[in-house]
């Protein structure tokens, strides 16, 4: 998962939050890994940010991991004329890398996809 916050939305929620509402939103727990920034973010672009009422998502790796989260950090953000980003060239090389170690830890490349939890249940 993934998250950040424009202007007015959940604004002041947490990376926990955010998981706590798609949670609160489905049967059961869903999301068992997070990537979170770990790049500092320039002073300048969180004042620009603040002048729309935005900010970072702030997240607290313990209360992540409480929820059972694995929780991987990284430069997963850019910059585009002042504008943060996500850098989709670093998360997806650390969803790649994510999903061979899970192939590698299950010994099974076997993937599953919620239309094919909703097709279960019906």
């Amino acid at each position: 998962m993934q998250c950040h916050d424009a202007a007015g939305e959940t604004l002041s929620y947490s990376a926990a939050d955010h998981v706590q509402a798609l949670n609160d939103h489905m049967d059961r727990p869903f999301i068992d890994t997070i990537f979170v920034n770990n790049k500092e973010i320039p002073e300048e672009i969180k004042a620009k940010y603040a002048e729309e009422q935005a900010q970072p998502v702030q997240f607290d790796t313990d209360a992540l991991k409480a929820m059972g989260l694995e929780v991987i950090p990284g430069e997963i953000i850019t910059y585009d004329q002042h504008v943060i980003r996500h850098d989709t060239l670093k998360v997806a090389s650390l969803l790649v890398d994510l999903l061979q170690q899970k192939k590698i830890g299950m010994g099974v490349a076997r993937m599953s996809f919620a239309s094919e939890t909703k097709k279960k249940k019906s």
